[in-house]
């Protein structure tokens, strides 16, 4: 079933405010927008994906194909018992999205838990796969993804978008808003740093690690 010699699908890098300030600029000049983002809350673990292609299902972490023989924090291994749930989920996100020409697709998420890391309330929690993206052609919405995990009806496998979410609008053209926004941001890192809302969902409390942002 897992196949070394698989292609990746990479899952880009995460970018800070500054950052996503200075790529408007170079794009916008001086006219910049005003973007709608939601946040998700940012967890603790590894990031892992599991992908489907014309030769079955592959596994990898952020930088490479992973195998049984050639694991990451036991997540192949994860993937193997769970075959059925993984293939179900990925046939179902591929043929509701375009793909490409060899149809392939790819789930990204967080394996998270125990033995995974520490330090965080989801690190008290059994070894979970929580579902943050995928990608075919184009990457899908979040909430058509949710509705998938959730129909496998497995603990183990979770959607990021079960869990709380958060909304807010920058106007990146008003630099008083703009330095609002991020105190904002960071009161709103702190509240999830003191308490990991997916840990509590999970029944354990503890310290959380922050909010990843997306725009739309």
């Amino acid at each position: 079933m897992m196949r070394p010699s698989c292609i990746m699908i990479k899952y880009p890098s995460i970018e800070s405010l500054r950052h996503v300030v200075a790529e408007l600029q170079y794009r916008h000049g001086s006219d910049l927008p005003t973007i709608d983002f939601k946040g998700t809350v940012k967890l603790h673990g590894t990031n892992a994906g599991v992908g489907l292609g014309p030769d079955g299902l592959w596994t990898q972490s952020r930088s490479r194909i992973i195998t049984q023989d050639s694991d990451n924090a036991g997540f192949a291994k994860f993937v193997v018992a769970h075959h059925k749930q993984f293939f179900s989920l990925l046939m179902e996100l591929r043929d509701g999205g375009s793909t490409d020409d060899e149809g392939k697709i790819c789930v990204y998420g967080e394996w998270c838990g125990k033995g995974i890391q520490k330090g965080v309330a989801i690190s008290e929690v059994p070894p979970t796969f929580v579902v943050f993206g995928a990608k075919s052609l184009h990457w899908l919405p979040l909430d058509v993804i949710t509705e998938h995990v959730v129909a496998l009806k497995d603990d183990r496998i979770r959607s990021i978008g079960e869990f709380e979410t958060y909304n807010i609008s920058i106007n990146f053209n008003d630099e008083t808003q703009l330095q609002e926004t991020s105190r904002t941001l960071q009161q709103m890192t702190d509240l999830v740093a003191a308490q990991c809302p997916v840990g509590q969902a999970m029944g354990v409390k503890g310290h959380g690690e922050g909010i990843v942002w997306i725009g739309s």
